[in-house]
């Protein structure tokens, strides 16, 4: 298990319920079995509303947030991120059924302006 930046260690968090830092400075190790047994046929993801470079972030007025977070069955958690100083207006954490991917397939590919209104 590695430590990363911008939330992404926080995915252990709703996977597998764990708080990675803590495992590591206590040495302490998951309990996979038990961990797949909760986990079993579903995914967790973290996706980013990244702006589309061709934007001019001074531009934007707002960010429908409850538009993005409609995009996701269970969404677990949304964190805003000033669009101002980041390139991105945030991250999501979110469980899918594995055996339906669908709404993470089409995060791959989509075009979050329209969740931005401009001034």
């Amino acid at each position: 298990m590695r430590f990363a930046g911008w939330c992404v260690t926080d995915l252990a968090h709703y996977a597998y319920g764990i708080n990675p830092y803590e495992y590591f400075m206590g040495g302490l190790k998951p309990d996979w079995n038990k961990i797949y047994g909760c986990c079993k046929g579903k995914v967790y993801s973290m996706v980013i509303g990244e702006i589309d470079s061709a934007v001019d972030r001074s531009k934007i007025k707002s960010v429908d947030y409850d538009g993005f977070k409609a995009n996701f069955s269970k969404p677990l958690e949304l964190r805003k991120i000033d669009y101002r100083e980041h390139p991105v207006f945030a991250f999501i954490f979110a469980e899918v059924d594995a055996d339906n991917m669908d709404e993470l397939q089409k995060m791959l590919h989509a075009d979050f302006t329209p969740y931005l209104s401009m001034k």
